[in-house]
């Protein structure tokens, strides 16, 4: 008997060892090795086709997803809150809500009407920061503790919002 021939194997030497174990001359695959490489292709390009799938759905999303510690959703015509309430020196970040949303022009004011406040930041004057549908925009910081107002001219009876800083 062989010293390459299992226990027992007898006249089985021709088949040792197992053809899935021996590479055939100029590097090609076996049998075996080739149907798991055929798998592995068949498998990459569903998988491929999901993970390019996933970056676009995950790159496509709009923005009123942002969410932070000083967001306010915008509407179609109306602050999601009536007040937000932040510390000296942090800022907020008004975000137009891209499915419900529309343009909104943001000043310092009540009732859409832009009026100086001592200690407000500055919200581009009298021409008020402009946010289109799906956009956002975060103020300067907020370092004078009082109550402000913040209105947008486009909707001046539905939004005002009350902001308190402390």
């Amino acid at each position: 008997m062989s010293h390459f021939a299992p226990p027992g194997a007898g006249e089985v030497l021709h088949r040792w060892p197992p053809l899935r174990w021996r590479r055939r001359a100029a590097g090609r695959a076996t049998r075996d090795e080739s149907m798991v490489l055929h798998t592995m292709k068949k498998a990459f390009f569903p998988l491929a086709s999901l993970a390019l799938c996933l970056l676009v759905i995950a790159c496509a999303q709009d923005n009123s997803a942002v969410r932070g510690p000083n967001t306010v959703r915008m509407l179609g015509a109306s602050f999601a809150v009536a007040s937000i309430t932040i510390h000296k020196g942090e800022t907020i970040t008004f975000v137009d809500d891209s499915n419900e949303g529309s343009l909104h022009i943001l000043v310092i004011g009540k009732d859409g009407q832009p009026i100086s406040e001592k200690g407000a930041p500055d919200f581009g004057g009298l021409a008020g920061e402009r946010l289109d549908v799906g956009d956002s925009w975060t103020t300067p910081p907020w370092n004078t503790a009082g109550t402000f107002y913040v209105t947008c001219t486009a909707h001046p009876t539905t939004m005002t919002l009350t902001v308190i800083v402390i």
